[in-house]
């Protein structure tokens, strides 16, 4: 039972109150009537209406103040935003609940709208827990008290455990009993399913309502244990959907200390149920949904999907304007620790030349010389082994030199070619920049010299140069390397790919032209695959030098597992392997232990090719060997 009885504590959800206990005697049935005889049936006052015949005050409503009261109720609850909060508040405080009958018919009209406005389950739980703790007599028990928390409490659990389903109940059974007329039987089935969308919505809305009110500590945690255990045994789409549900409202306050023990059992059920694939799309989605966001410990790519207020859209605003100016600009930094790991890639051309200017028309008669720029860009993939900018012949010769020096680097001769590189004069920003794509391309293209290259940026990683556009300012090696680093892993250039695709999808039906295409098209597939896994095994190095943390790898782990592609799983094997043995240690253990939990799962669903799936099962070998 996830819901303790009333004499638990106040912060446990308790069994429904009864405060009807003493009703009237029931009506007598007039068992003959003549139709000529104008019979008036007794009514009551507090004659009881269905709940979902309501349409927006509680059934019983006794004297016009009761009346008053519900309705200055409905119309404070509909006026609820994030933004008056605080004012809504003033006004439900200053009203006057005396009577059980008013406490409940309020309790009523707030868990209704709760749940039928999950959007504002946050606004709504926060009022709760400003209205918890107001008492009135129980009208049949003198002496004794009902709090709102009790009767809000109440009602949770009942809506949980779907104590009242009139409208599906009565649906269900005319459809059983139809005739077999398609009409009526169309009719039925459409009247069915929305009395079952209307269940479903009622649950969700109740089990977000419920996760406002453990994280506002009106609930305990053995509450939400009972709550997942039995949205997860019932494994029907709607109880999974109630779940996802729960986990996301309260997922971030929940995952702590002990319970992660038990929470790993959960997502491992959740796991269980995602690989067998016997729910609906959606839910399997909804599902995987919640696995990578616990894996990106609860921070959601989609961040603050529920209303805003206007301050703090505003403030949101100022600081992504903040965020994009220091973007711009590269902030001094006095130590190699302070450097950013995987910070954006830092714009050092954000004043650039002014544009070369088109010319729309020429004569083949006339020599006519283009406008030349010694600061002209070149696609980075069409250098062949200098950098783009060449501004003196210094540079130039240094840049020359360089590649000299990296053609000539072993294992062997590491410390002679590291003299070398340190005698070199490295003064502006524009040959700091060069050197460090020299360097970069180099690491990537021959991986199999990954580890030394890594060594090589360590001894680099503090030479700093001032920023040309930014006099005071200056930029590290390590700030530009791993700034390339980023770019790469997170694909932002591939003109190549791009341009072979587009061909391709544009070629006309000739065999020769699109065997041609394909080709070029399975080329550039193959550059960036082999970029990727150089890139990657590099940054394994760097890691290994103490020039990237290890929040930085978990990333690179956790978008590498959730891209789920074959290029991410091959680099994803090259990184386990370049860094397995100094990264599974000590509290990294156990995220690691979820990384192969789901690696196992990949190979076991055998959806990716067999040499991937080999490669992936080497590495959990190697794990278990270690």
């Amino acid at each position: 039972m996830p819901f303790p009885p009333p004499q638990a504590a106040q912060s446990d959800i308790p069994q429904p109150i009864n405060p009807r206990a003493k009703r009237p005697p029931p009506r007598k049935n007039i068992m003959s009537l003549s139709l000529q005889n104008d019979v008036q049936l007794p009514t009551s006052k507090k004659a009881r209406k269905p709940r979902r015949n309501r349409k927006s005050l509680p059934a019983k409503q006794g004297a016009q103040g009761t009346q008053d009261l519900f309705k200055k109720v409905c119309s404070i609850l509909n006026e609820l935003t994030p933004q008056n909060f605080s004012q809504v508040m003033k006004q439900v405080t200053s009203l006057t609940i005396e009577t059980e009958e008013q406490l409940i018919g309020v309790t009523d009209l707030v868990f209704e709208k709760a749940i039928d406005e999950p959007i504002l389950s946050a606004a709504y739980g926060n009022m709760c827990r400003c209205l918890a703790t107001l008492k009135v007599p129980i009208t049949d028990e003198p002496g004794n008290t009902v709090s709102f928390l009790q009767l809000l409490l109440s009602r949770c659990r009942k809506e949980f455990y779907k104590e009242d389903e009139p409208l599906f109940r009565t649906r269900q059974k005319e459809l059983d009993s139809a005739a077999s007329v398609s009409t009526d039987r169309e009719r039925l089935q459409k009247e069915l399913q929305e009395a079952r969308d209307i269940i479903r919505r009622r649950s969700v809305g109740n089990i977000k309502f419920i996760g406002e009110l453990y994280k506002h500590k009106m609930l305990k945690e053995p509450a939400m244990h009972d709550c997942v255990i039995n949205l997860l045994t019932n494994y029907d789409d709607d109880s999974l959907e109630s779940l996802c549900s729960l986990l996301n409202t309260i997922g971030k306050e929940f995952d702590l200390m002990v319970a992660k023990r038990i929470m790993d059992k959960y997502f491992h059920q959740m796991q269980t149920i995602v690989t067998e694939g016997k729910t609906s799309s959606r839910i399997q989605f909804m599902l995987k949904e919640i696995i990578d966001l616990r894996l990106h410990n609860w921070v959601s790519k989609r961040p603050d999907q529920g209303l805003k207020t206007i301050t703090k859209s505003h403030k949101e605003a100022n600081i992504e304007k903040q965020e994009e100016q220091r973007k711009v600009q590269v902030q001094p930094l006095s130590k190699v620790d302070k450097s950013p790991e995987f910070a954006k890639p830092i714009n050092l051309e954000a004043r650039r030349p002014p544009p070369r200017k088109n010319i729309m028309s020429l004569s083949l008669q006339n020599d006519v010389q283009l406008p030349t720029s010694k600061k002209a860009r070149k696609p980075r993939r069409n250098r062949k082994s200098l950098p783009a900018k060449q501004k003196a012949q210094g540079t130039q010769d240094l840049f020359e030199k360089v590649c000299s020096i990296l053609n000539e680097l072993t294992p062997q001769n590491f410390s002679q070619v590291m003299k070398q590189v340190t005698s070199l004069t490295i003064e502006t920003e524009e040959q700091l920049k060069g050197v460090t794509d020299l360097v970069f391309e180099k690491a990537i293209d021959d991986p199999i010299l990954s580890a030394a290259y890594g060594n090589m940026c360590r001894c680099l990683a503090t030479l700093k140069v001032p920023i040309t556009d930014e006099p005071g300012n200056t930029v590290s090696f390590l700030q530009l390397l791993l700034s390339r680093c980023r770019k790469e892993f997170y694909k932002e250039d591939e003109p190549l790919f791009r341009t072979r695709q587009k061909e391709l999808d544009s070629a006309a039906s000739v065999s020769t032209d699109r065997e041609r295409l394909q080709k070029e098209l399975q080329e550039a597939r193959d550059i960036i695959r082999r970029r990727s896994v150089g890139n990657i095994k590099f940054i394994g190095e760097l890691y290994k030098h103490k020039m990237l943390k290890e929040p930085a790898m978990h990333d690179c782990v956790i978008n590498l597992l959730t891209n789920y592609d074959d290029d991410s799983l091959e680099s994803l094997c090259s990184l386990l392997n370049t860094i397995g043995k100094e990264f599974d240690l000590m509290v990294a253990k156990r995220i690691m232990d979820k990384y192969f939990h789901q690696m196992q799962t990949i190979v076991t669903e055998g959806k990716t090719s067999s040499r991937i799936q080999f490669m992936l099962k080497e590495i959990i070998d190697l794990r278990l060997e270690f």
